[in-house]
C-alpha cells in the first residue's frame, strides 16, 4: 500500500501525500474556532471509543479474547474458533483507526504516505508499550507521552527522532516491562506495604 500510493500514476500526490485542505464542510479549516473545535471533538471521541473499549473488554468477547491472548491453544481446545474472534477485533481495531484518520486529516491539513512507514507502525508500537500494555488508559498515556516528546524533539533536533524512540523502546523493555502504568502501580503496592509494616 505505501508503494501504491508513492506512485505519482495514482494521483494521490505521490511522496507529498494530499495537502491543501482548506476546507470541510464549509468549515475554514485554518480557523482558531474550527480547531479548536475539532480538538475538543477529538478529546470527546478518544473518551467515547475509551468507555467502549472498557465494556467491550469487560464483555464475555473481551474475556474470550484475553484467554486467546494468554493461551491461543486452550481455548482452541475448549471448542472456540479463535479465528473469527481474531478476525472481529482486529475489524472492531481498523475502525477505530480509520475514524482517527478521518480525525487526523483535518487538524494537520495533510497526509503522506509517511504515515505508513515502519517508523509510524514502531511509533504505535511504543505508546502500548511505554503506557503500559495489557491497560487501556496505559496506550492512552504511551501515545501522549511519545507525541509530546515527538513535537519537542522534532522541534530542535528533528534528525536524533528516530534514535529516541529507539531509546524509549530499550528502556521500557529493560526497565518498564509493565509500562508507566505498571511502574506507578508496583511503587503504590510497595508503599501499602511499607505502610502496613510501620502501623
Amino acid at each position: 500500500m505505501y508503494l501504491l500510493f508513492s506512485r505519482n500514476e495514482t494521483m494521490l500526490g505521490g511522496t507529498n501525500g494530499l495537502t491543501n485542505f482548506r476546507y470541510f464542510l464549509g468549515f475554514d479549516l485554518y480557523s482558531n474556532d474550527v480547531k479548536t473545535g475539532l480538538y475538543i471533538f477529538t478529546v470527546c471521541m478518544v473518551c467515547v471509543v475509551f468507555y467502549f473499549s472498557r465494556r467491550l473488554t469487560a464483555s464475555k468477547f473481551g474475556k474470550i479474547l484475553i484467554g486467546i491472548r494468554d493461551s491461543e491453544s486452550r481455548l482452541r481446545f475448549a471448542g472456540y474458533k479463535v479465528v473469527n474472534y481474531q478476525t472481529a477485533v482486529f475489524v472492531i481495531g481498523a475502525l477505530i483507526a480509520a475514524f482517527a484518520g478521518m480525525l487526523y486529516l483535518p487538524q494537520t491539513g495533510i497526509i503522506t504516505p509517511g504515515r505508513m512507514d515502519v517508523k509510524a507502525s514502531i511509533e504505535m508500537l511504543i505508546w502500548v508499550a511505554l503506557g503500559g500494555r495489557g491497560q487501556l488508559k496505559g496506550a492512552i498515556l504511551g501515545a501522549l507521552i511519545v507525541n509530546v516528546l515527538y513535537s519537542l524533539f522534532t522541534s530542535i533536533i528533528p534528525e536524533a527522532w528516530p534514535y529516541i524512540l529507539g531509546i524509549l523502546y530499550i528502556v521500557t523493555v529493560l526497565y518498564l516491562d509493565e509500562g508507566i502504568i505498571g511502574f506507578i502501580g508496583s511503587i503504590g503496592k510497595k508503599l501499602k506495604i511499607k505502610k502496613i509494616f510501620i502501623s
